[in-house]
């Protein structure tokens, strides 16, 4: 008695079920940053991604009122969302072509092989409507909790988006694959964009973002190589 694909594919003992991430420098592929492959089970694909994207992601606190949140720069509940919808909407029969992350300046973007499932639409899978490729997996993730309800999962990431201000979540069918794209909206830039927009380096960098930070303009976050600095409150107001 042999296994099913379904249950192969979970045990990550089917062939060409790689995830590729990628944080790149800038706003295209030009130069990678960082990069990993990642095989195995597909919990601990889901994991893995989960936790690259994190590392790449600015980390910051929103002012509420009195109260301050800490938080990413994009839902973590809509990155699961639609990380889980690649794995488990993902046409595993399309060999050669692999899950892909890339995080760039201004998006995250998520891209799994295979064009929607049977008649959904760009339009009507907004509306909730859910149909399976891949039955085995969709069943066991749905067992497991990892999918809430048929059909929810689009619209928790729109409404987790819509929450965080962000403007545009894209999701998108080009071709024989499906593409979510987080726009990444934010006040947020570190001492080498400093650098590169005004031409400068090093101690000249340096003095200009401590010039602002004294002037209460911009504000610093997070340490080491993920230092950024946020524009302060106002600022985008003011003539």
């Amino acid at each position: 008695m042999r296994p099913t694909n379904g249950l192969v594919i979970l045990l990550g003992k089917y062939e060409h079920c790689n995830i590729k991430c990628g944080k790149f420098k800038g706003t295209n592929m030009t130069e990678f940053l960082d990069r990993v492959e990642y095989t195995g089970d597909i919990f601990s694909q889901l994991d893995n991604i989960i936790e690259f994207i994190k590392k790449h992601l600015n980390f910051g606190s929103k002012i509420e009122g009195l109260q301050r949140t800490d938080r990413y720069e994009i839902p973590l509940v809509a990155i699961r969302e639609a990380v889980v919808n690649a794995l488990v909407h993902r046409d595993y029969h399309n060999f050669g072509r692999d899950i892909k992350v890339g995080i760039y300046d201004d998006i995250l973007n998520i891209v799994s092989p295979g064009s929607l499932p049977m008649s959904n639409t760009e339009k009507n899978i907004l509306d909730g409507r859910s149909e399976i490729r891949n039955k085995v997996i969709a069943r066991v993730f749905k067992e497991l909790k990892y999918i809430e309800r048929w059909g929810s999962g689009i619209k928790r990431m729109m409404d987790s988006c819509q929450e965080y201000g962000l403007k545009i979540l894209e999701i998108k069918e080009t071709g024989d694959s499906v593409t979510v794209n987080f726009l990444i909206e934010n006040d947020s830039i570190n001492r080498q964009k400093v650098e590169d927009i005004i031409d400068v380096r090093n101690t000249r960098g340096r003095m200009i973002i401590n010039a602002l930070r004294d002037r209460n303009i911009i504000s610093m976050r997070g340490s080491g190589p993920k230092t950024y600095y946020i524009l302060n409150e106002g600022i985008n107001n003011q003539d």
